[in-house]
């Protein structure tokens, strides 16, 4: 037989490596954002963002090319509109509007390395925030 003893590796014990994959522990530490709208999962923050706990494949990072922040993804776990702002038009401009969830929807893409991407994600209820009028000036 060898001669090391099973209870202690020759190499050091793993309990103490950090976990480079998902950022669970921060999202314990901060408690869950809300329940997910497709399986009923905890939310947690991660280093990429929001996301459900059980996988179930819902999306709660971002919408319409903005990352939400945690008070956003609140919002929106509670069916509450929230603000994104400087949102870019088809010719260029930017905007500001009021996201309202509206149900959830499966999505599916390739991405450009050709893999088949597909997942659960809010559908959202835009209402256009009001433009500041650049030529009216009070006294």
């Amino acid at each position: 037989m060898d001669n090391f003893d099973h209870e202690e590796l020759p190499f050091g014990n793993f309990d103490d490596v950090p976990d480079f994959g998902r950022n669970e522990e921060q999202g314990k530490e901060e408690g869950t954002l809300g329940k997910c709208p497709k399986c009923g999962g905890d939310v947690l923050w991660g280093t990429y963002g929001a996301y459900c706990k059980e996988r179930c494949g819902m999306t709660l990072a971002k919408a319409f090319g903005k990352q939400f922040d945690r008070e956003q993804v609140r919002a929106l776990l509670r069916c509450e509109k929230v603000l994104v702002t400087d949102l870019e038009s088809k010719k260029g401009g930017h905007y500001n509007a009021w996201l309202h969830p509206d149900g959830t929807e499966q999505y599916s893409f390739t991405n450009k390395e050709g893999k088949e991407i597909s997942g659960f994600r809010y559908k959202f209820t835009m209402e256009f925030a009001e433009r500041e009028k650049k030529d009216e000036q009070t006294e």
